[in-house]
Order: structure tokens, then C-alpha cells, then sequence
């Protein structure tokens, strides 16, 4: 079936009903029952949203946040200092970026897009930031660095763990390392760029003049009316209590021995509290009815995003523990897995050095980004290097890592033109445009990366 997958995905087909399928025979084949074959594909299915069950919250918890902040106008509050600090081209970049990631961290791409754009890119074109100069900024900082990291929310690395069937920490420690390496290259290289072309006038510095703020509350769907501007005081009061999510996040991390995943389910109920208290500041007694409300929207955003990959993700936990946790003991005594075992009998052969195996896990990535969901591809990719790491050799965790990043950084929001039309449409830039600057920096990065692989294999 990992055949299969990968055939469907070299003619970029969906893998859903294959997955679905692969469940059903997997467990034919094992029980020889069709009944329990039947019951295992909704099972499967239960069982893959239990795994991914904390993931989704979050971002629900995240998208209502980002929600909240908007129809208070805290929004702009809080980034208000951040414009004070654009004065030329290359602050402009930089607080444009880091900002993006930080929001990216805490609050998706999608949303974090639309809160940068709205509240910073008018102030990053007057200081002589171009539109793509600024989209590149976003795209690079945010759908790069942040998304494939993923260290608050932690969904993107728990598709990879799980489905090679190890801690989702292991993979959290060793894809910093090679995410702030990839960074630092890309990055540079990217406004090396942009400086040179920005001073010979190669790139255009014309930008519309609509509102970016009424795009922006168009583009969450919600009406101009709905937002209620805050008093300074609660606006200070909240701010400071969104900050202290911030904080308490780092301390339970850093001086608590909290693991990540753990840290996010802190600032998650945090998160519900702040949300609470905000919609209580914004709609007084109808607070209740409205804060459910956007609860509700934020939870049919994350679906959105986790429910395409919640089938591949079934079938992939099946290569795991999910078979016997689903079905029953069924394979043999001392089997630690279909993936597994495989893998105990690739280990056999002859095992390939550091630089080749760089060579092979970035491959498989580029492979599986062929596929229609980012998303959709990285168990897959996951369970292919975790299948064929026994000849690899080195340290598992660290080609799952760079098989991840691969993924994202190859097959997400930033090298393919379909993949970046939002973050274009929010930007006003050409997505193949977009796509061929960003080409080069990503690719010398993700030799950096591949480097850095080398020296923790």
C-alpha cells in the first residue's frame, strides 16, 4: 500500500479512499472477518482523531483567539510599537518576519497572514519595503521557520512521531536545531536579494491603496459594525494577561520540566480564560451566547485543516500501535509494529553513510510533496524514512526531522504557486513571482539543513 500511496502521489491523486482501503484489507488479511474489517475502518477512524484530538483544540483555542483579538481591537494595540520600529527597508523585513512567526507559532499561518497584513505591511511599504519584498518576509518567516517547527502547537511534528511510532519530543529537539539553520541561510540569502534589487529598482514598490484592516475583517468573515473598541485600560489589562500566556509558556517549558505538548495544554486553558474575559469586555451580558459562538467557528477552522488528514493518518497509525490497539493482538508475539518489523529486516543490509542518507530523506520528502496536502504527505513521508532507516543508519529522529522540514518548506506555502495564492491575494503579488524568489534561498537552506543533519546523524 505504500506503493500505492506513492504512485497516487507522483500523479498528485488523493490518498483518502486508499488509506480507507488499506485499512480494510490490512484487516481482512489479519482477522479474515469482514465484520471486524468494517468496524476497523470507523474504529481507525476514532482512533486517529483521539491521537490528533489535542491538536485540534489548540488550533480551535488559537483561530477563536486571533478572532477575539480583532473585534477588540487588540489586535492593533498590541502591534502598534512594532510600526515605530519600521523605519528603513530592512527593519521593516525583519519586524515583519519575526512577527509573522511568533503570531505563526501561536496562532496558524493562515490567521497570522491576514493580523500581519492588516495591521503592519501599510507601515513596511512607507519605510521602502516592496509588497514582495514583505510576502517574502511572511512566507519564509512564517510558512517556513514556524510552520515546520510547530513547537506551541505541535500538530505538524505529532503527524510525523506518530506515525513513525516515537516520542513527538524527539522530534521537537531535533528539528530546531536544523529549522534555525535553515532559517538563518534562507533568510539571509532572501534579503541579500531583496537589499540588491531594492536599490537597482528591479521590483515595484506600487501597492494598492484599499484598507487593509477592511480586507482583513472581510476576509474573517465577520461585519465592520461587530468590532467595539475597547477601553485603553482593558486594552492594557489584556494585553498584559496575552503576554503572560507568552511567559507562562516559556517558564513551564524551561524551569518546570513540562514537555512541549504538555506547555501547550497549559497555555491552551489559559488561552480559554483570556478569550472569556475578552468577550465579557466586549459584549457584556450576551458574552456567554457570543464567546460559544466563536468557539464554534474556531473549531470548523481546524477541522478544516486536520479533517483531509485524518483518514491518511488512520491508516499510518495501523503501521503501529494502532493496529493492536484498534483490532486486537494479531500479529505475531514480539512484533513492535507492520513499520517496524519491516524495518528490523532492512537492518540487515548495508547500512549507507551520513551524507548519502541526507541525500535519500530529502528525496523522499520532495516525493511526497507532490501529493495535494502538505499535511497529507508528512505520515507518509514519515513512515517511508522511518521504514527505510535501518539502512540509513544514524539517528531516526534526525532524518524525520529533516523529512518534515522537507515537506513543509518543499511542498507548503512556499515554493508552490497554488499553495501561496492566499498569502499572495492578502499581499497583492504575483504567486509565480513569489514562487522563483523564493526558489534559490530555499534551496541553498536546505542544503545548510542537510548539512547540519550530517553533524547530529
Amino acid at each position: 500500500f505504500l506503493l500505492v500511496i506513492v504512485f497516487f502521489l507522483l500523479f498528485r491523486r488523493d490518498i483518502t479512499i486508499i488509506c480507507i482501503l488499506g485499512i480494510f484489507i490490512l484487516t481482512l488479511s489479519g482477522t479474515s472477518s469482514p465484520v471486524h474489517s468494517f468496524s476497523a475502518v470507523f474504529n481507525g477512524l476514532i482512533y486517529s482523531v483521539k491521537m490528533l484530538l489535542g491538536p485540534i483544540i489548540l488550533l480551535s483555542i488559537s483561530n477563536t483567539f486571533s478572532r477575539v483579538l480583532m473585534l477588540s481591537g487588540l489586535d492593533a494595540f498590541i502591534t502598534a510599537p512594532l510600526i515605530f520600529l519600521m523605519k528603513k527597508p530592512w527593519q521593516a523585513y525583519c519586524v515583519i518576519g519575526i512577527s509573522s512567526m511568533i503570531f505563526s507559532w501561536f496562532f496558524w499561518p493562515v490567521t497570522a497572514s491576514l493580523i500581519v497584513a492588516a495591521m503592519l505591511f501599510p507601515a513596511a511599504v512607507k519605510a521602502g519595503l516592496p509588497p514582495i519584498g514583505a510576502a517574502q518576509a511572511f512566507c519564509l518567516f512564517s510558512c517556513g521557520m514556524a510552520l515546520s517547527s510547530d513547537v506551541v502547537i505541535g500538530g505538524i511534528s505529532r503527524l510525523t512521531a506518530d506515525a513513525a511510532n516515537i516520542p513527538v519530543r524527539d522530534i521537537i529537539i531535533n528539528i530546531l536545531p536544523l529549522s534555525a539553520v535553515m532559517g538563518i541561510v534562507t533568510l539571509s540569502c532572501t534579503f541579500i536579494s531583496l537589499r540588491r534589487d531594492i536599490k537597482s529598482d528591479k521590483i515595484s514598490k506600487e501597492v494598492s491603496e484599499a484598507s487593509w484592516r477592511e480586507r482583513y475583517i472581510t476576509e474573517q468573515g465577520l461585519r465592520r459594525e461587530e468590532i467595539v473598541n475597547l477601553p485603553i485600560r482593558l486594552k492594557v489589562i489584556f494585553s498584559a494577561a496575552i503576554f503572560s500566556i507568552c511567559l507562562l509558556y516559556l517558564t513551564v517549558v524551561c524551569f518546570m520540566n513540562y514537555t512541549m505538548y504538555e506547555a501547550a495544554a497549559v497555555i491552551g486553558g489559559a488561552a480559554v480564560i483570556v478569550i472569556f474575559s475578552i468577550s465579557a469586555g466586549i459584549y457584556k451580558k450576551a458574552c456567554f451566547e457570543k464567546a460559544a459562538a466563536h468557539f464554534i467557528e474556531g473549531l470548523h477552522f481546524s477541522i478544516k485543516v486536520f479533517g483531509p488528514i485524518i483518514p491518511v493518518t488512520a491508516f499510518f497509525y495501523f503501521g503501529g500501535s494502532g493496529l493492536s490497539d484498534v483490532i486486537g493482538n494479531i500479529l505475531p508475539s514480539g512484533s513492535h509494529g507492520i513499520i517496524k518489523d519491516l524495518s528490523t529486516i532492512f537492518s540487515s543490509a548495508i547500512v549507507l553513510g551520513p551524507a548519502l542518507a541526507a541525500i535519500i530523506v530529502i528525496s523522499v520528502g520532495i516525493l511526497f510533496t507532490r501529493g495535494n496536502s502538505p499535511l497529507a504527505s508528512i505520515p507518509a513521508a514519515a513512515a517511508v524514512i522511518d521504514l527505510i532507516s535501518p539502512i540509513l543508519g544514524g539517528n531516526t529522529s534526525v532524518l524525520l526531522a529533516l523529512g518534515q522540514m522537507t515537506v513543509i518548506w518543499i511542498g507548503g506555502w512556499t515554493l508552490r504557486p497554488r499553495s501561496i495564492i492566499s498569502i499572495c491575494t492578502v499581499y497583492k503579488v504575483n504567486p509565480i513571482e513569489l514562487a522563483e524568489r523564493n526558489l534559490r534561498p530555499v534551496i541553498l537552506g536546505m542544503c545548510a539543513a542537510a548539512a547540519a543533519a550530517i553533524v547530529l546523524y
